[in-house]
């Protein structure tokens, strides 16, 4: 098969989540077992950092994976769902996985899928494990995809196991509690391995308590030990240090105490970016000393990150005049920590003129993030225009109905566009924009609207 032929076959034989949804998810980890088990189980000989949690976890992926490859390590790094392309999710110190090296795979796979029919993140998964093995990487970088327990990636026992955040999205999969949701994602905490815990509540933390007790793992709370906050004339750089002056005592290696981060273009911007960085300094708190990672290395990995491991879609800067930005926030908590970086925005770029290019998978709340995004700008005298738009898959929202929706439920008048393109192209010519030194154009709403955005 030609790569083009390998990709269609596993788009359209195995049931995909990004695409269909609920209809995709296997709540069992006996078809990642098989899978591996056919293949040699080649997640056996690989070393694992391991990443769950709600929000977040892709920026601390690949955070993670840049410090490790800065520092000279060969970096395996698993992440999901792609943007552009299926090769994404799979990638060797910042290079994705060659086109042939998915053909020989889905090659050696294919009986094996003929006989289980697994999902697709199933296979991709098992692919990425056997792909690894074979280049021989020093560490992996795994990042779960929906939720924990019976993720498909919790077939590893890792080194170190990382939550960054709780928060609702995947209710019905997960649970419609906090703390049931919390419990899904504890599911990847192993018997005698650190777990790390970013952000928590007061419903939540029980949960990772009992469940680290239970298989003796060392709990660590980064917010506990670690704080990220701007400083700086221009508020862009950031200033990582130590909350606990016992550390010292505790891991005989004090390996924050105060590390800035100058605000580069690589460096991951967000006001959601601090609690990211704190969970960071926890792990390195744990790791680096084993690993032979330097403060040096961590900055510049840090300042770096979107240079070395190409992440896209984190508050990512498209254009200047008029301000672009699109991000790849989701659901309720994510759009929560964008509103910080909107008053932000709005301040710093003397911002009048705000369009909105939002587009939402049908399985999404997007009537209460819709809200919660009106109650916000309520607080603030802008002109703002609202586009809706879609993408071509089948859990996509359909611009009319977003608009039909918002006018009926929360009365807002919005316009609707075929592709994130005529959005953006209308934006910017837009005749009731005044000047583009004091517009804001933000895209968003779903990984998939931002994978819209041409020339990502």
């Amino acid at each position: 098969m030609t790569y083009q032929e390998t990709e269609k076959y596993i788009f359209e034989k195995l049931p995909m989540f990004q695409n269909i949804g609920g209809q995709a998810y296997k709540p069992t980890l006996e078809n990642t077992e098989n899978l591996c088990a056919f293949l040699g189980n080649p997640q056996k000989k690989l070393t694992f950092i391991h990443i769950a949690g709600t929000n977040g976890k892709g920026s601390v992926s690949h955070s993670l994976a840049s410090i490790w490859q800065t520092a000279g390590y060969k970096v395996g790094l698993f992440t999901s769902p792609h943007l552009k392309t299926y090769r994404e999710r799979i990638c060797i110190n910042g290079e994705m996985i060659s086109e042939n090296d998915v053909i020989a795979l889905v090659e050696t796979l294919k009986p094996k899928i003929e006989e289980i029919s697994p999902s697709f993140f199933e296979a991709t998964t098992a692919m990425a494990f056997a792909y690894f093995a074979k280049k021989n990487v020093d560490i992996v970088i795994l990042e779960t995809g929906m939720g924990g327990r019976l993720d498909a990636t919790n077939i590893v026992t890792p080194i170190l196991s990382v939550i960054t955040n709780i928060s609702y999205d995947h209710q019905k999969f997960l649970g419609d509690t906090l703390p049931q949701i919390a419990g899904e994602k504890a599911g990847i905490i192993k018997p005698n391995v650190p777990v790390v815990i970013g952000e928590y509540h007061a419903e939540t933390l029980p949960v990772f308590v009992e469940k680290a007790q239970k298989e003796n793992a060392t709990l660590y709370k980064a917010w506990e030990n670690f704080e990220a906050k701007f400083v700086g004339e221009d508020g862009e750089d950031i200033a990582i240090s130590s909350l606990n002056n016992n550390l010292s005592t505790q891991n005989k290696n004090k390996f924050i105490d105060l590390l800035t981060l100058w605000g580069r273009e690589g460096l991951l911007k967000g006001i959601y970016q601090l609690k990211n960085f704190a969970t960071i300094a926890q792990v390195l708190q744990i790791l680096a000393k084993e690993w032979h990672i330097t403060p040096e290395i961590c900055k510049h990995a840090l300042e770096n990150v979107t240079h070395i491991t190409h992440l896209k879609g984190r508050w990512q800067i498209l254009h200047e005049k008029p301000f672009i930005v699109c991000d790849t926030a989701h659901n309720e908590s994510g759009f929560e920590q964008l509103f910080k970086q909107f008053a932000k925005t709005i301040v710093l770029k003397h911002i009048q003129h705000i369009v909105l290019i939002l587009g939402f998978a049908k399985d999404k709340n997007y009537i209460e993030i819709l809200k919660n995004i009106q109650n916000f700008f309520a607080d603030y005298r802008l002109n703002i225009l609202y586009y809706f738009t879609s993408f071509p898959l089948e859990r996509a929202l359909p611009a009319e109905m977003l608009a039909q929706e918002a006018k009926k439920q929360l009365g807002i008048d919005g316009q609707t566009f075929a592709t994130v393109k005529d959005a953006l192209d209308f934006a910017v010519q837009d005749f009731s924009i005044k000047t583009v030194e004091n517009t804001f154009i933000f895209v968003g709403g779903s990984n998939f609207i931002v994978a819209e955005v041409p020339n990502l």
